[in-house]
């Protein structure tokens, strides 16, 4: 009887010990699955990843979320904010990180919290120069779509030459101009890219500030077919190298499906980069895309492409290899659980390191994911920034995201969040100090 009770004393101390081991998995799952966001990520202000976010207005809809950190790790934020009280407004916000709180940057000379006149205005971005000045470029459009500019020294905002955010802007083409890229560089030489439309032709158009007036790069790159030479070229986007060398990528469907195509400036011409890479079928086919240089100036584009499931998206990235003179394929490896990919955005940095980000939705819900690419494949920045619920929790749908690295290696991370009880979406950030 003894071994008998002791026998059955043991299976309960079994049984016991592995429900609790059991219960406290089923807590760390819950917990992991339900939380705010990553803890390996921290808000940059309370509130910045939860709730009304850092945008906290109730005016209307927000879209088109993206920052942008000065050489002296200074951190701003931008947004269209869509107004439902006058649908023919749309307005662009822009915060700063002032150590304490989130800022209103105003930019109308009447004062107030927007940066925009009394039109649509949507698509902001930002960069920053060497010596600290902001630059704001966005789609204004007061009966035509224009692309205007303003920069921001010592606190004051003023137009970058005459015209750049009133009129025609800096874009003054006679059809209409959209989707702003912008890029500065080393010397302070300000580069601007758009998609100008007229007619049945959509064409890449690009012109760069050199300190007195806006001048076009190249035989022809702001009129006719531009740097495209194509008849349905959208949506660009610029960035530069170390010495300053403008690339261009964008989405080509002139041959009836969508491709991504680049060329850049070597000084005469605007050139592909490798064979067929602005014409045919391009580096690869997809929609959304983004582009990047790195420290070392090896150019790396990646974009969503449709998965052998038709209701699918997958990301796809390649880089451009100085050795091969090829673009190689670096994809990120696809988990059985996800079932779509949407909005790749890449950064580099000054370390050498590229991050992508993405929109992920899989068995856990829709996420933010991050990696980095290490040399030989992608991985996590942190414990599950590339899996399950990324970096974004689990209780709101996450979108659109939009990553920046500082130079102090700091990796920032802002999206747009729609809380599952609100109907409205808010511009969520977090960061992660390497």
């Amino acid at each position: 009887m003894p071994g008998k009770r002791l026998s059955v004393i043991n299976a309960l101390t079994s049984w016991a010990a592995t429900s609790f081991l059991f219960l406290a998995v089923w807590l760390l799952l819950d917990w992991w699955l339900s939380r705010s966001f990553s803890p390996f990520f921290e808000e940059v202000g309370i509130g910045s990843a939860r709730g009304d976010g850092i945008s906290s207005s109730p005016i209307g809809p927000i879209h088109y979320p993206s920052i942008a950190i000065s050489p002296h790790n200074e951190l701003y934020a931008a947004w269209a904010l869509y107004d439902l009280r006058d649908l023919q407004l749309a307005w662009i916000d822009v915060r700063y990180w002032d150590g304490s709180s989130w800022a209103y940057v105003p930019c109308k000379p009447a004062g107030g919290n927007f940066c925009s006149d009394d039109s649509f205005s949507t698509t902001p971005v930002m960069a920053f120069a060497p010596d600290q000045t902001l630059y704001l470029a966005w789609t204004a459009n007061a009966g035509e779509s224009e692309i205007y500019i303003q920069q921001r020294k010592d606190g004051h905002w003023r137009e970058v030459g005459q015209g750049s955010a009133s009129g025609g802007g800096v874009s003054n083409t006679p059809g209409d101009s959209f989707n702003p890229s912008l890029a500065v560089a080393p010397d302070g030489t300000v580069y601007v890219a758009w998609q100008d439309s007229l007619a049945d032709s959509k064409q890449i158009y690009v012109r760069r500030w050199q300190g007195t007036t806006w001048e076009e790069v190249g035989n022809d790159p702001a009129n006719g077919q531009g740097i495209s030479r194509s008849q349905d070229a959208q949506d660009p986007r610029i960035a530069l190298d170390s010495r300053g060398t403008p690339y261009i990528a964008w989405v080509d469907s002139s041959t009836g499906g969508s491709f991504i195509y680049i060329r850049h400036w070597n000084g005469e011409e605007w050139e592909e980069i490798g064979t067929g890479l602005a014409s045919g079928t391009g580096i690869g086919d997809g929609g959304v895309f983004s582009l990047v240089l790195s420290a070392d100036d090896i150019p790396y584009v990646a974009w969503m492409s449709r998965s052998s499931k038709d209701f699918d998206w997958v990301i796809k990235v390649s880089r451009w290899s100085a050795v091969s003179l090829e673009w190689e394929t670096i994809d990120p490896e696809a988990s059985r659980a996800d079932w779509s990919r949407h909005s790749p955005t890449l950064a580099a940095a000054p370390d050498g390191k590229v991050y992508l980000a993405w929109e992920n939705s899989n068995l856990w819900g829709e996420g933010i994911f991050v990696v980095w690419w290490n040399g030989r494949d992608w991985q996590e920045v942190a414990l599950g920034s590339g899996s399950m619920n990324g970096i974004s929790g689990h209780d709101s749908r996450d979108t659109d995201p939009f990553i920046a690295v500082g130079a102090d290696g700091t990796i920032y991370v802002a999206w747009l969040a729609q809380q599952h009880f609100r109907e409205r979406d808010n511009v969520y950030l977090l960061r992660r100090q390497e």
